[in-house]
């Protein structure tokens, strides 16, 4: 029988957790960021809907749009919308909120 190392077990489950599209929970994202971390776009146009952000085009289907994310039950990674950025939205990098200009 091979053994697993304890390491081993966490990175699995850290991986798991990244592959889910979970967002980090107090964070600003652009909606291009949101994307590429699994989130699936249904829910950056529910938050939009939700905003009663109506005009879907101006919001760019939220490429350039600010969103929180709230985390939910379970870290799910919910979103909220905050603001369609004026110029672009700028990913700030890993660790660090994404922002308008």
């Amino acid at each position: 029988m091979k053994s697993v190392s304890l390491a081993s077990v966490a990175l699995l489950l850290a991986s798991g957790i990244n592959a889910a599209g979970k967002c980090k929970q107090g964070e600003n994202y652009c909606g291009s960021e949101l994307l590429k971390a699994d989130h699936d776009q249904s829910q950056i146009d529910q938050s939009l809907f939700d905003a009663g952000e109506d005009n879907y085009y101006a919001a760019d289907g939220g490429d350039d749009t600010l969103f929180y994310c709230f985390g939910g039950e379970d870290n799910e990674g919910l979103i909220k919308f905050l603001e369609v950025c004026d110029w672009k939205c700028d990913d700030a990098g890993q660790g660090n909120g994404d922002q308008c200009y």
